[in-house]
């Protein structure tokens, strides 16, 4: 690409991205101390406090599915109970086949026993948000990743775990979703371009 097109490529985390995408033009315009919580295959976050985005010292901060938790006396990672690909796990080894992501919603929708495990992996979820909602002191929590597919419930029974925490904090999912990443990059490469005109001018 920089060969053919004369200009610099830069690599940047898929949710560090979101974040500045949610900022722009999302849930996250306008306040200081947000999260952002992608849960998908994997689970990742991104932070801003007092307004700005924090990366941690090497750049790295928000790896909320690989913290540990304990779940009816075994501990993992986070990850292992509530990501897409352990529910997919679970499933496989229960019904004998792959699943694939719309597979498990068409579950969600149609067995009660299977939307009641799931509804179980996003009570994980809520109570890990919950303490990071009483460390952090963070007004609102967005929700990014396919996770959003299982829709009110999936969030009402975070919303209800959060909700315990003594500070007040808003939950919600995405309505930008993945759309966030590509508007993060634009407005990064933009702030890019405007700094080089800027250095130059002066």
């Amino acid at each position: 690409f920089e060969t053919h097109f004369s200009a610099p490529v830069f690599i940047e985390n898929d949710i560090n991205l979101a974040i500045i995408g949610e900022r722009k033009c999302g849930a996250l315009d306008s306040l200081n101390d947000s999260l952002l919580v992608y849960v998908d295959n994997g689970i990742g976050a991104a932070m801003i406090f007092d307004g700005n985005f924090y990366k941690g010292s090497s750049g790295y901060a928000g790896e909320l599915g690989l913290t540990r938790v304990t779940v009816n006396g075994e501990e993992n990672y986070l990850d292992e109970f509530v990501s897409l690909r352990s529910i997919k796990n679970y499933f496989k080894e229960k019904y004998h086949r792959e699943f694939k992501h719309k597979d498990l919603v068409e579950l969600f929708y149609q067995d009660d026993e299977a939307k009641d495990y799931i509804l179980e992996t996003s009570k994980i979820l809520g109570k890990k948000l919950k303490d990071i909602v009483e460390l952090l002191n963070i007004s609102k929590i967005v929700l990014q990743g396919r996770i959003s597919y299982f829709q009110d419930q999936y969030l009402q029974v975070i919303k209800d775990e959060v909700n315990q925490s003594s500070n007040q904090c808003e939950v919600e999912f995405s309505k930008l979703n993945g759309d966030s990443i590509f508007i993060g990059a634009m407005a990064k490469a933009v702030d890019y371009l405007v700094d080089k005109i800027t250095t130059r001018e002066n």
